[in-house]
């Protein structure tokens, strides 16, 4: 098995970076070459992770060079809520933190992003609602509807 983590910092779209042939659609050329090298051997996998499949070569979303695409949808409500459960679970929070007004407010967000919320350190060490809530207005949301679509 391989695994590509963040596939679109590899095969970024060719011809992006010029007229000329890049480093860059050598390395798309040549990948491109391999998955055909290995396709039809038994017990061999690829799996490749990407945040932007905008950046992604075409050519390896064509059928054949990964039998399946899926798609990972946004965390919901609820979702958010066990993500703000288990991140602020051993973390010193006051009273007034409320997880489903939280989740509420986080709606569009990436469990990554809820991640980086809830590692906000406060001066005071307590975390609060108020401090929670200027968090998630430093840390806007990723435009994912591209994705969507």
């Amino acid at each position: 098995m391989i695994f590509f983590d963040e596939i679109d910092g590899l095969v970024t779209a060719r011809g992006e970076e010029g007229d000329e042939v890049s480093v860059g659609d050598q390395v798309i050329t040549q990948l491109l070459n391999e998955l055909d090298g290995v396709r039809g051997r038994v017990d061999f996998t690829i799996i490749a992770a990407t945040n932007r499949p905008d950046k992604i070569d075409p050519a390896l979303l064509r059928p054949g060079c990964f039998d399946r695409l899926l798609y990972i949808r946004l965390p919901d409500e609820n979702d958010c809520e066990y993500i703000f459960v288990v991140r602020l679970r051993r973390r010193a929070c006051s009273s007034d933190v409320y997880i489903e007004e939280l989740a509420h407010l986080t709606e569009g967000y990436t469990g990554a992003e809820i991640k980086k919320i809830c590692n906000d350190d406060p001066t005071d060490g307590v975390i609060t609602m108020d401090h929670l809530r200027a968090v998630i207005q430093e840390v806007q949301p990723s435009d994912y509807e591209l994705f969507e679509k």
